[in-house]
């Protein structure tokens, strides 16, 4: 026992679920320009940012500088390995989340917002598998992280739906192309949001069971839930 990297691992590990919350955040406040067409809350979203990438780099030095001076045996390895792997993708989540701010802005300006979008359930899957997966690190459980791993083909499904729709939807003007644009790549910031709380969930179990589940055969996609297609305004949707 090493009561003082003990110590020194429980600051990492609060400091990545300080990470994670504050990505939360972010995403929240994201979907909530969409929803209101409203851009203030960028300011906030990119101070936020700004601390998720200080946050990274004070997880990435601490993992070093244990790593070299305090002799940790294989399991303590392995966690300073993961606690840099998933403030990577913490800091990726946060990076979408300013994606999605920037394009709620653009979206600002769009008379309309078609209502067969479901992207406020994407935005509620996304930030649920971010939740879980920072659950499934704090408590160290596997069947939890499992659980985000199986959601991940839900949120794939919705983005083609999403995708699909607009395609449908058709594309008369200017103003029709940049909508489709940026809602295509709301959607797939979202998508990719969820990839990444499905790598950290990925991260839980292999330094829980030593057991690697990258690459494991994809299941097929479950249907996304009925959309309606009539249109309206996208926050009443």
């Amino acid at each position: 026992m090493n009561p003082h990297f003990d110590e020194k691992a429980n600051e990492l590990l609060w400091t990545l679920l300080q990470m994670g919350g504050k990505a939360g955040t972010m995403l929240k406040a994201a979907m909530q320009v969409i929803a209101d067409r409203n851009p203030a809350p960028v300011e906030e979203i990119l101070r936020l940012e700004d601390e998720v990438d200080g946050l990274q780099l004070r997880v990435d030095e601490e993992a070093i500088r244990l790593t070299a001076l305090a002799q940790p045996v294989a399991s303590d390895v392995r966690f300073l390995f993961m606690a840099s792997r998933m403030a990577h993708e913490i800091e990726r989540i946060a990076d979408k989340c300013v994606s999605i701010g920037r394009h709620g802005v653009s979206l600002a300006h769009v008379q309309r917002l078609p209502r067969t979008l479901d992207l406020p359930a994407m935005g509620e899957i996304a930030s649920t598998m971010l939740r879980s997966s920072l659950d499934a690190l704090l408590e160290r459980d596997c069947g939890l992280a499992e659980s985000v791993l199986a959601q991940e083909d839900k949120i794939d499904a919705y983005r083609d739906r999403v995708i699909d729709n607009l395609m449908i939807g058709g594309m008369e003007s200017g103003e029709e192309v940049r909508r489709t644009l940026w809602l295509a790549l709301v959607a797939r910031a979202l998508e990719r949001i969820g990839d990444h709380a499905s790598n950290i969930a990925e991260d839980v179990i292999y330094l829980v069971r030593g057991q690697d589940v990258r690459h494991r055969r994809p299941a097929a996609h479950p249907e996304a839930e009925p959309i309606d297609a009539t249109d309206g305004d996208f926050d009443r949707a």
